[in-house]
């Protein structure tokens, strides 16, 4: 289940106001003292998106800057292309003008522990130690024929004394062709990639010395879908 409310406002001079909360009960159960059979069955609330605008400005919480929403297949499962899917909501601060969009973004670091200190259950750790937002910048081009995006990141990253720093790219859109069926798709690289994509499977940083160095890890991934419209009731995607 889903919910969402939003507010718009159109001010006498022509500026645009509007708030946007949004919500779902994806996040699991809450802690076990506070819901069980025995007393309330909680369910947590999971924030997806919260967030003001101001005319071309943006603040809170919604879909990363980094991230093509509109490529996404068009399938039951939400993310069935996981893999090679960008994915990300989080607070950031973006400015729009015309086709383009520039943000600074949440930062935060995973890291892959050191080698011979790795292990299955605590090979890897987050830390919130950035003291720079990532920087994120899109543009986009639209028509008829559908949607082309190119994206671009930087991210600096950091375990505590120790800092790194990485770049990616994310190219991405939609190609319709003819009115029941289209192709989508996204490719993704760079240096520290790792949690913008397949909800962070891979980590950011890896630890090169015991001392905690780190150096960002190389990522990539991407997928192509076809989607067809064999009816108004009925569609299909490979």
């Amino acid at each position: 289940s889903r919910f969402w409310f939003s507010a718009d406002h159109v001010t006498d001079g022509g500026d645009r106001l509007k708030g946007y909360v949004e919500m779902d009960f994806f996040g699991g159960g809450s802690n076990a003292l506070a819901g069980n059979e025995i007393a309330t069955n909680t369910y947590a609330v999971t924030l997806r998106q919260a967030y003001v605008s101001w005319n071309r400005w943006l603040a809170g919480q919604t879909w990363s800057n980094f991230q093509d929403v509109a490529a996404l297949p068009d399938a039951v499962d939400f993310v069935g292309v996981t893999d090679g899917t960008t994915f990300v909501r989080q607070a950031q601060v973006r400015y729009t003008r015309g086709p383009w969009s520039v943000a600074l973004e949440n930062p935060n670091t995973t890291v892959q522990a050191y080698a011979p200190f790795a292990t299955a259950a605590g090979g890897r750790t987050t830390t919130g130690d950035n003291t720079l937002p990532d920087l994120t910048a899109r543009y986009n081009m639209k028509g008829d024929w559908g949607h082309f995006s190119v994206a671009g990141m930087l991210r600096q990253f950091k375990s505590g004394d120790h800092t790194a720093s990485g770049g990616a790219i994310s190219v991405s859109g939609r190609f319709n062709l003819g009115a029941s069926d289209d192709i989508r798709y996204m490719a993704n690289a760079g240096a520290g990639i790792g949690r913008y994509m397949a909800f962070g499977l891979g980590s950011d940083v890896v630890q090169t010395a015991a001392t905690g160095d780190i150096d960002a890890l190389t990522g990539y991934g991407g997928f192509v879908a076809w989607r067809h419209v064999f009816d108004p009731k009925l569609r299909g995607n490979l």
